[in-house]
């Protein structure tokens, strides 16, 4: 299974379209704070333009936590992200986290603030965003592998 979580109208034909609003081509309307995808039911997630939406305090724990749990063995997370340290888009209202890479390790090494359990291994891939369609050119774009 492939999930592209928090979706909005970026609509994904191989994709289970995931989002808190029904727009044509969604798939599952779910608020990511309301997490009930399956356990072990993904080889892939795609979060594109949504995590900054969330505080780094319980909420976006929390959705990693999921996100975790929804990975099987080996699935990856890959995400993009407003950069913090050269992108305007990271400073709109709506936005409640800022992406760095310290920040992206320092979210999957800080367990004793989580649960406890989950291990991601951390790809930055900053040399290839310009090559990525769905990502603007000053997006922080990276991929996490579920150990």
């Amino acid at each position: 299974m492939k999930y592209n979580i928090g979706c909005g109208k970026d609509i994904r034909e191989d994709m289970t379209n995931v989002d808190r609003r029904k727009w044509d081509g969604v798939d599952h309307v779910m608020d990511l704070r309301n997490w009930d995808l399956p356990d072990d039911s993904a080889e892939y997630i795609l979060a594109s333009q949504i995590l900054e939406h969330f505080s780094p305090g319980d909420d976006l724990f929390a959705i990693m936590h999921n996100i975790w749990k929804t990975l099987k063995k080996g699935g990856r997370l890959e995400a993009f992200v407003p950069d913090a340290r050269t992108s305007v888009f990271t400073f709109l209202p709506d936005h409640q986290s800022y992406w760095t890479p310290i920040f992206v390790n320092a979210l999957v090494d800080t367990n004793e603030y989580q649960s406890g359990d989950f291990e991601f291994t951390v790809e930055l891939l900053e040399e290839q965003k310009d090559k990525v369609g769905i990502s603007h050119n000053d997006d922080l774009h990276f991929i996490l592998r579920k150990k």
